[in-house]
């Protein structure tokens, strides 16, 4: 099986009526690390969820090496081999960085 990785296409969630995500379409290459960066408010926070499994989008999907994905929890994004790391600047406190990359 060829690899290509994640693919986002056309993602939009709205949280009571506020759209917080707008037709989000990017590719995420197999076996890269993916940085987001972007203003306060950009969505970022809501596309990582959404990758990893805490919301559904509204509209558009989730394809993985060209299969349609649907996680509807984090333990079904990370059995497709799926990690996020949301931008708090500590997950467990006194735990180095690739440990708490590692915790799963």
């Amino acid at each position: 099986m060829q690899l290509n990785g994640l693919r986002a296409t056309g993602l939009s969630k709205s949280f009571a009526g506020v759209p917080a995500l707008r037709d989000v379409s990017l590719d995420f290459p197999a076996g890269a690390v993916t940085a987001l960066m972007g203003e306060n408010g950009a969505g970022k926070s809501t596309l990582i969820r959404i990758l990893g499994g805490d919301h559904r989008p509204d509209t558009g999907r989730l394809e993985l090496d060209g299969v349609v994905l649907e996680p509807a929890t984090p333990a079904d994004a990370r059995a497709a081999g799926i990690r996020v790391i949301g931008q708090e600047p500590e997950i467990v406190p006194h735990v180095s960085v690739a440990e708490n990359v590692y915790l799963g």
